[in-house]
C-alpha cells in the first residue's frame, strides 16, 4: 500500500483530500503544530508527499522531501522561477517525480488544449472570480493561463465575492465578433480527481512536472 503524506492537512484543500485518500491508502497529516520533519520521513517511509500550503513551506517540504528518497506533488501556488528550477533539479538529481500545478481539476486541462487553437490573432482577457478568503490576486490559475498562452498583453480582471466561486473567463475578441470560454468549479471534489491522477504517474518520470496530462 502506498504511504501519502498530506502537508497542510487541515487547510481546505489538505483536509477534503486526506478524508478522500485515508480510504485507500495509508496517509498521515502534517500541520505547524505537527510538522513534517526528516524524523517524521525515516519514522514512516513515505512514498509521496501532497504539500498545500504556502510558498515558503512549500520550498522547505519539497526539498526535504526529494533529498530524501519521496516524490512530491503540490498544488502551492507563488513559487519564484528560481525556487521552481531548483525543485525540478533537485527531482532530476535524485530520480524522482514532482508535480507543481496550480489546478488540479481534470477539465481545466482540457480546456488547455482548446486553447492552443484560439490563441492566435486575437485580444484576450482573463476575468477571474473567487470567494473573498482567497489570498492571492490575480488567482494562480490565472497567471497560469496568461502564461500558457504566451501574451504578455493579456489583461486579468479579478474579482472576489462572499458566494463560493471558483470560475474563469477567457475571452477572445477581434473586431468583428468575441468567443468566451468558462470554466468553473462546483465542487472542490474536482481537484482531488487531479491529485488522484497525478498519483497514477508518480515515478513514471524523473524531474518537475507543471501540467497535469490525462
Amino acid at each position: 500500500m502506498m504511504i501519502i503524506g498530506i502537508n497542510g492537512f487541515k487547510g481546505k484543500m489538505g483536509s477534503l483530500i486526506y478524508e478522500d485518500l485515508k480510504e485507500s491508502f495509508l496517509v498521515y497529516g502534517y500541520d505547524k503544530e505537527n510538522p513534517l520533519t526528516i524524523e517524521r520521513l525515516i519514522e514512516r517511509p513515505h512514498d509521496v508527499v501532497i504539500d498545500f500550503t504556502e510558498r515558503h513551506e512549500c520550498l522547505r517540504s519539497a526539498l526535504l522531501c526529494l533529498t530524501n528518497g519521496i516524490h512530491f506533488i503540490s498544488g502551492t501556488t507563488g513559487l519564484l522561477p528560481f525556487e521552481i528550477s531548483l525543485i525540478n533539479s533537485t527531482a532530476k538529481d535524485n530520480h524522482l517525480s514532482a508535480y507543481l500545478v496550480y489546478n488540479f481539476s481534470l477539465s481545466f486541462w482540457r480546456l488547455v488544449k482548446c486553447l492552443e487553437i484560439l490563441k492566435p490573432g486575437a485580444n484576450i482577457t482573463i476575468k477571474e472570480r473567487h470567494h473573498k478568503s482567497k489570498k492571492d490576486i490575480p488567482s494562480g490559475t490565472a497567471i497560469l493561463l496568461k502564461n500558457l498562452l504566451g501574451n504578455e498583453k493579456i489583461k486579468i480582471i479579478s474579482s472576489r465575492g462572499d458566494d463560493f466561486v471558483y470560475r474563469h473567463d477567457i475571452i477572445f475578441d477581434n473586431e468583428n465578433d468575441s468567443l468566451t470560454m468558462i470554466h468553473e468549479i462546483k465542487d472542490k471534489h474536482a481537484y482531488v480527481e487531479g491529485v488522484k491522477k497525478a498519483l497514477q504517474n508518480i515515478g513514471l518520470f524523473e524531474g518537475l512536472r507543471t501540467t497535469l496530462d490525462e
